[in-house]
C-alpha cells in the first residue's frame, strides 16, 4: 500500500502511526440535543456526533491507523477511504486544540 501526500512534513505511513489524545481539559456537552465542546465553560464549538465519536477514539493508546480500522468496520467501508477521510478531521481538531499526539 503506498500512500502519496503528506501530513505537516510526514509521510502517511508515520502520520498513521501517531496516537492522538483528546486533551484532558476539553469537555463534550449535550445540550437541547446537540454536543458543545469547551475547554472553559466560557467559549463553545458545536461539534457533530460523527466528531463526538472519533474524539472518543483519541485515548492516546490507539493509533490513527487504528482508529481508522475501528470506524472502517464500524462503518462498513473501505480503510483506505477512511484513512485518507480522517486526514482532515485530525488536522482541524488538532489546529482548534481538542487533541494533541502522545
Amino acid at each position: 500500500m503506498l500512500y502519496i501526500f503528506r501530513f505537516q512534513n510526514l509521510k502517511m505511513e508515520e502520520w498513521i502511526m501517531k496516537r492522538p489524545k483528546k486533551v484532558d481539559n476539553l469537555k463534550i456537552i449535550e445540550h437541547v440535543g446537540g454536543l458543545y465542546a469547551t475547554f472553559d465553560g466560557e467559549q463553545y464549538w458545536r461539534i457533530e456526533r460523527w466528531a463526538f465519536e472519533i474524539l472518543k477514539l483519541c485515548n492516546g493508546n490507539k493509533t490513527i491507523s487504528e482508529v481508522a480500522r475501528i470506524l472502517a468496520e464500524e462503518l462498513q467501508m473501505n480503510f483506505d477511504d477512511v484513512i485518507r477521510g480522517l486526514k482532515p478531521i485530525f488536522e482541524e481538531l488538532e489546529r482548534v486544540g481538542f487533541i494533541k499526539y502522545v
